[in-house]
């Protein structure tokens, strides 16, 4: 799976993570760390991938190799849950 942002998006750094805008202004998000990081990878420009998210995340986060299945479902469940902040494409074109 592959994942990008929504174009014009705006985001700002909290506290907390990261609160992100639609370019209207009548929309906001507050996302927590691993989401913020998610986002983060996704405003690349070009599609990125679940699997280079995880690797990402494994370096930053210090992900053990046996939570990674659990962090992968968790990963596809903040993209999906959130199509107003993301858009999916299941390959790299």
């Amino acid at each position: 799976m592959y994942i990008k942002s929504h174009k014009d998006w705006f985001s700002k750094e909290t506290d907390d993570g990261l609160a992100v805008l639609n370019p209207e202004g009548d929309k906001i998000f507050t996302l927590n760390r691993t989401a913020s990081y998610i986002w983060k990878r996704a405003c690349s420009g070009s599609k990125v991938s679940i699997d280079d998210i995880l690797e990402g995340m494994k370096k930053e986060f210090t992900v053990r190799e046996k939570d990674l299945k659990k962090y992968r479902k968790e990963c596809m469940d903040i993209v999906r849950k959130n199509p107003e902040l993301f858009d999916v494409c299941n390959n790299e074109s």
